[in-house]
């Protein structure tokens, strides 16, 4: 086990990976590419329950959460001489922890991580179809097809999800001051 802890590099037997799963990993050779990966795979909602998916769960499952994420972005850059350096980072109660993975370069550290993306989906899904169910109950009502009541109730659902965008920008806005006050410098 030592020698394990000790390893530049991991081997794919260090893993417990199938040969088609490391070899999914070793492509991945640079942290923006396994960036790119978990951003291109969707969230782990956990409909099911909760879930800690391994490394194998998520190259399977193609879903993840920000642990789930964290552990195998760990992995592809230990499978190219990075040590795996995983990050818990605990908030306040009202909100959930985050886990990113480390990486350096030069004299410079840099994190990879799995998001729940609030604040993306709002902006890119959320928002845009509940502006679209308000414009199409307004042209409802426009043409006497629904009534008063149906249109207020639209706008009032469309107004409700613009104020939870909002909330959720703010938020997002708000981890990234605390993130600038804690490492004493603006992120780029």
């Amino acid at each position: 086990m030592s020698n394990l802890l000790t390893r530049k590099q991991a081997r794919r037997v260090d893993l417990g990976l199938t040969a088609r799963e490391f070899s999914t990993l070793a492509r991945l050779a640079t942290p923006p590419g396994i960036q790119a990966f978990l951003n291109a795979i969707p969230i782990n909602h956990e409909l099911a329950g909760e879930t800690v998916h391994s490394v194998r769960g998520v190259l399977r499952h193609r879903k993840a959460h920000c642990i789930e994420g964290a552990l195998l972005a760990a992995c592809a850059l230990w499978i190219h001489g990075d040590p795996p350096l995983v990050m818990h980072l605990d908030c306040d109660p009202c909100d959930y922890p985050h886990i990113v993975t480390l990486f350096r370069r030069g004299r410079a550290w840099g994190a990879i991580s799995k998001s729940n993306g609030a604040y993306l989906r709002y902006r890119d899904q959320i928002l845009p179809q509940a502006l679209e169910v308000e414009r199409m109950a307004e042209d409802s009502y426009r043409l006497g097809q629904t009534g008063i009541a149906a249109l207020l109730q639209a706008l009032q659902q469309s107004r409700q999800v613009r104020l939870q965008s909002l909330q959720t920008a703010s938020d997002l806005q708000n981890a990234l001051s605390d993130l600038e006050r804690a490492i004493g410098a603006p992120i780029p």
